[in-house]
């Protein structure tokens, strides 16, 4: 458990290096969050961010990393059986959208 508690501090010591490498604006990653600028520079400067703003900046960041976590989740969720076929979703869609 200690580990991955430093890992995630080294993650907050890291991430401002991580965001002036990005090819995102930082405009783009403080409005996903719903947040001012002033607010995410504050949390950027007292580490202070919440373990959910952490993984939406995280998603962000690393997009591909992203992409196979939910392909993951899509995954175990066919094996479990919880799907629904193409016509069935196409439906309720409809519903929802009319």
């Amino acid at each position: 458990m200690l580990q991955i508690v430093s890992k995630y501090n080294t993650f907050l010591d890291e991430l401002k290096d991580y965001l002036d490498s990005s090819p995102f604006k930082i405009s783009f990653i403080y409005q996903n969050l719903g947040m001012s600028k002033q607010v995410f520079y504050r949390k950027l400067k007292t580490k202070t961010f919440t373990a959910n703003e952490v993984f939406t900046i995280s998603k962000i960041l690393f997009p591909s990393e992203a992409l196979i976590m939910e392909l993951e989740k899509s995954n175990a969720d066919k094996k479990a059986g919880r799907i629904i076929e193409h016509s069935e979703a196409m439906k309720m869609l409809r519903k929802k959208h009319l």
